[in-house]
């Protein structure tokens, strides 16, 4: 999968701080705290779910 299709740099140092701050909110509401930034988890999950579904669009 190319950056150009996702419109943004897809590489191991961006996939692993949307993984941490996935994982950080997970331990957040499994410990019944309040999410500290709301908006960053957002954008994680959709990069993750845009990635995700341009790499099942894009042909081999």
């Amino acid at each position: 999968m190319r950056n150009a299709e996702l419109r943004f740099n897809f590489d191991k140092t961006v996939f692993d701080d949307m993984l941490r701050v996935i994982k950080e909110t997970r331990n957040e509401l499994f410990h019944s705290k309040p999410i500290k930034d709301r908006k960053k988890v957002v954008e994680a999950c959709e990069r993750m779910r845009f990635s995700s579904i341009s790499a099942t669009m894009t042909p081999n």
